[in-house]
C-alpha cells in the first residue's frame, strides 16, 4: 500500500549521474526510486513483517492523544471552575506525592484550617469561613491537583512506550 501510494507521487530525487554530469537517464531515475521506495518500506514500517503499520501511524496512538487532550481540556475547564468559586491556593503546601491524599481525620482538617488561616487568602478572601467551606474548596483544589497528577501518567507511560 505504501509502495502504491509512493509509485504515484512525483519523484523529483537527483540522479546520481546528474550530479556527476551525466544525463539523467529514465532508467537511473527509475533505478533510485525503486531503491527510495525499498529503504522507506524498511524503514517505517514497524510491527512485524507485512503488517504494514508504522508505529507512529497505529489506530492507538491517536486514540491515546484524543484522550489525552480530552483531559487536558477537563483540567482546564475544572481549573476555571476552581478559579471561578475561588477555591484555588487553598493547599497551602504542594506535596507532589503524599498530597494526593486528602485529610480522613477531624484533626487532619483542623490542621490544614489552621495553616490557611496563616495565607493572604484566607486574610483576604475567605476571611471567616468555617471549616465546612474550607472542606468545599479544599477538594476543589485537591481533586484539580490530582487531574493533573493522573494526566501526568497518562502522557507519560504510554509515551515511552511508544518511543
Amino acid at each position: 500500500m505504501l509502495a502504491a501510494r509512493l509509485a504515484r507521487l512525483p519523484l523529483r530525487l537527483p540522479v546520481r549521474a546528474a550530479r556527476c554530469g551525466g544525463p539523467a537517464t529514465p532508467g537511473a531515475v527509475a533505478k533510485q526510486r525503486a531503491l527510495f521506495q525499498r529503504r522507506t518500506l524498511a524503514t517505517a514500517v514497524a510491527g512485524g513483517a507485512g503488517s504494514g503499520r508504522r508505529a507512529f501511524d497505529a489506530p492507538i496512538v491517536g486514540h491515546w492523544s484524543l484522550f489525552c487532550a480530552s483531559m487536558v481540556f477537563g483540567i482546564v475547564v475544572w481549573g476555571g471552575l476552581t478559579r471561578l468559586t475561588e477555591s484555588g491556593l487553598s493547599i497551602v503546601e504542594w506535596k507532589p506525592i503524599t498530597g494526593a491524599k486528602l485529610p480522613t481525620s477531624d484533626a487532619q482538617w483542623e490542621a490544614e484550617f489552621e495553616k490557611y488561616k496563616l495565607f493572604p487568602e484566607y486574610q483576604k478572601v475567605h476571611i471567616g469561613i468555617d471549616i465546612d467551606d474550607f472542606k468545599r474548596i479544599y477538594f476543589m483544589e485537591w481533586f484539580h491537583r490530582n487531574i493533573g497528577r493522573l494526566f501526568g501518567v497518562v502522557y507519560l507511560v504510554p509515551a515511552a512506550y511508544f518511543v
